[in-house]
């Protein structure tokens, strides 16, 4: 190669080489800058997924500790949610909650950038994880740089508590690595903390890399003469483990009995997991680029390709790998073909039987994620090649490994001239054999390598993945240079025509104490965002939510873009439903133009004028025995006066059990996310009613004294309070419902 350039650059090449090989995570670090320095200076964003579930969930964390209120309850989406308790919601993630509190707004510019901060942090803990393996800096780049950039760990960007899991796994193997080298309680306690970290997502990532770290833990005894030590050290990291996650872990199993997730059929799981058609991007076939992904299933959680490099350096020198790493080899491929099985889901057998026996299985939807295990094994297993060929191992025929590129090969050849019937498709197949052709030649012989050639391997690895993997609209979209929130503003897609409509949204809900709530329908971007203005919504976007709500309301977890597709109940058949008046939807705002809707700029807009007051004083009370209120009997329910309460909580109604005729008179209310503080007079015991979801975890306070809470009207909270002039209390304590657990919940 030097002989091919002018004397001056190939020296300049060579230094440069030196100094990266010298210092790999200084190169590892400016590499990263390089592929990611849009989202970084805040010129792209996260899209998807990121934007609309994950970042207003961190911002209403970040808003509620700045403001020093504990980030419980949120009441601003689907009508008010144990926030906590969200296992995606990463509230007690200090990696991720720690840098978004320098910004009294985060943005999702700011939150885009501490994300990718992660994904350094994942390819630091590579190399550190490579060098425990003997790895040569040019092998410990390659592994670093395809774990970082490689198959999900880029398509699945949207999925933020995923990656970040995802990137303390390489630390998480290495601190096991060092306790087993020396079993003492520092190293076990920052494996622990370590391990604590990954955890705080209860995601199946999450739950799968606990898996596999625990194996790995267990194999690494036999790399120890002081395997009775080891033992007490790896308990103790464990123990450590599930102190620092255990937070996350009680309270969404606090919830879960009460929530639309208690278990998924193995049906539910057919759209999550890997399709054959996706095998080919293993390869290359060019679905993001250039061409229409036909496949089942999505293709985000599905993307395979890690690169024309790794799969090249595998294929020649798979086969040689050094008789000190031969195990390892062997036991990344069990890996990669398990992980695999598992992903295909019920493509076979396997999963079937997991999804039966295993405890676990059953909580998640996505069998593809499997593949954030499969990522790292077949990255090592790429570097542990070009290793052997750094220690002159000879290119041997690795028959098996040729035979299954030649399938893949194949079958992208009919992907895409025989389903997709566009033979530009194959570009990005074309692109990997004209570079894994490159590098083999360039690799060729059993001479020494030269620090340049090595150099030129890498910096055709970073092409490739900037060009398939980061560079997509997946990862944060080749069109967005623009911010979707900007300053203290709504997103600069179309701020010019929307921010009219949703300033006086904004101001309508906000005319009394306790704010009004909107439902908001294809604008996706804004499903939860709209939160972060602190705009409550009835709907919202979350593959968890209450039970009862979503019985009574018709709330789904996911994406409602128009109103002819928002799911309807006997209890609220339409938008004119006496329910929508208690949880006091006060605008109907969406994309597409219906029933009594005015076009109001880009959106169209229904204001409801029956909207009844935050706080009800209902003098008569209706019993229902059922554990819902009867609909028809709802529907006609005169709610200024009348509650529904279930036979039990009559039975703790105490003096307000019957018929009272008496009206309390309500005067301050103040209202916060955790607690609602409301002044009232009366003349004798009567309720209060306060349109605002109930949950477990609430209780009802007279001047600082517990007073039975009652679910009324369905839905709301509600006491019976004394006569006199007192101050009634509504406060929600996450230790309360936590201790809650185990009571059937009602539905």
């Amino acid at each position: 190669m030097k002989s091919l350039l002018p004397r001056k650059v190939a020296t300049w090449i060579d230094r440069l080489a030196e100094a990266a090989f010298a210092h790999p995570a200084r190169a590892l670090a400016i590499v990263w800058f390089l592929l990611c320095a849009p989202w970084l200076l805040g010129r792209r964003a996260l899209r998807y997924d990121a934007a609309q579930e994950f970042y207003p969930a961190v911002a209403f964390t970040v808003q509620q500790l700045r403001e020093l209120q504990g980030p419980w309850w949120n009441p601003y989406l689907f009508g008010g949610f144990p926030h906590f308790a969200d296992p995606q919601g990463m509230t007690f993630q200090p990696t991720v909650i720690g840098p978004m509190l320098f910004s009294a707004l985060p943005s999702l510019g700011w939150f885009t950038a501490v994300v990718m901060m992660h994904v350094l942090v994942c390819g630091l803990g590579a190399l550190q994880l490579a060098r425990r393996y003997a790895l040569q800096p040019p092998a410990q780049l390659l592994f670093a740089l395809t774990m970082m950039f490689g198959g999900v760990a880029a398509s699945r960007m949207q999925h933020v508590p995923m990656i970040v899991s995802y990137a303390f796994l390489p630390w998480l193997l290495w601190s096991l690595h060092r306790v087993a080298e020396r079993p003492v309680l520092a190293r076990a306690l920052a494996a622990g903390v370590i391990g604590g970290l990954c955890a705080l997502q209860l995601t199946q990532v999450t739950y799968l890399i606990a898996l596999a770290s625990a194996a790995y833990g267990l194999l690494l005894l036999r790399t120890t003469s002081l395997r009775g030590r080891y033992a007490a050290m790896l308990a103790v990291a464990g123990l450590v483990a599930l102190l620092v996650s255990l937070p996350q872990w009680l309270s969404t199993w606090s919830l879960l009995p009460y929530t639309n997730r208690v278990q998924l059929d193995l049906e539910a799981t057919l759209h999550g997991r890997l399709s054959w058609s996706a095998l080919t991007t293993l390869v290359g076939l060019d679905f993001f680029r250039h061409g229409t992904y036909l496949g089942p299933g999505d293709l985000t959680q599905d993307y395979l390709y890690l690169g024309a490099v790794p799969l090249a350096v595998w294929a020649a020198w798979g086969g040689s790998v050094l008789p000190a790493h031969r195990r390892l080899a062997r036991g990344l491929a069990i890996v990669v073909i398990v992980t695999l099985v598992y992903a295909l889901g019920t493509h076979t057998p396997v999963y079937g039987w997991l999804h039966r026996a295993m405890p676990g299985v059953d909580l998640f939807r996505r069998p593809a994620d499997a593949l954030f295990l499969l990522v790292p094994a077949a990255a090592m297993l790429a570097a542990l090649s070009l290793e052997a060929r750094l220690q002159r191992a000879p290119l041997r025929r690795h028959w098996s490994a040729w035979a299954l590129v030649a399938m893949l090969l194949a079958y992208a050849l009919w992907q895409a001239i025989g389903v997709m019937r566009w033979p530009g498709a194959l570009a990005g197949v074309a692109w990997a054999v004209v570079a894994g052709g490159v590098v083999l030649w360039c690799l060729r012989g059993t001479q020494p390598v030269s620090r340049s050639v090595l150099a030129a391997v890498l910096a055709l690895v970073v092409v490739d993945l900037s060009m398939h993997n980061v560079r997509t609209e997946y990862y944060g979209g080749r069109d967005d240079a623009r911010r979707l929130y900007r300053d203290a503003e709504w997103p600069a897609e179309s701020a010019s025509t929307l921010m009219p409509a949703f300033t006086r949204l904004r101001d309508e809900l906000h005319r009394g104490p306790v704010p009004e709530r909107a439902e908001l329908l294809g604008l996706d971007d804004l499903v939860n965002g709209a939160s972060v203005r602190a705009i409550a919504m009835t709907a919202g976007y979350n593959p968890m939510l209450l039970a009862s709500y979503a019985q009574v309301a018709g709330a789904q977890p996911g994406l409602v873009r128009r109103v002819a597709e928002r799911p309807f109940t006997a209890w609220a058949p339409d938008y004119d439903a006496p329910l929508f008046d208690l949880l006091g939807l006060r605008a109907v705002v969406s994309r597409d133009a219906f029933d009594g809707a005015q076009a109001m700029g880009p959106v169209y807009w229904k204001s409801r004028q029956s909207v009844l007051p935050r706080v009800l004083t209902p003098t008569r009370v209706r019993v229902h025995t059922t554990p819902m209120p009867a609909a028809d009997a709802f529907a006609t329910t005169d709610f200024r006066n009348e509650l529904w309460i279930a036979q039990a909580d009559a039975a703790r109604a105490g003096a307000c059990a019957s018929t009272s005729g008496v009206a309390a008179r309500v005067g301050r209310i103040d209202y916060r996310a955790n607690r609602v503080d409301i002044d009232y007079q009366a003349t004798g015991a009567t309720w209060l009613v306060l349109n605002e979801i109930t949950a477990p975890g609430w209780m009802a306070l007279v001047d600082g004294h517990e007073v039975p809470l009652v679910r009324a009207n369905a839905l709301f909270r509600a006491a019976c309070v004394p006569e006199g002039a007192h101050r009634l209390t509504f406060a929600f304590s996450p230790v309360r419902m936590i201790a809650a657990r185990g009571q059937a919940p009602a539905r």
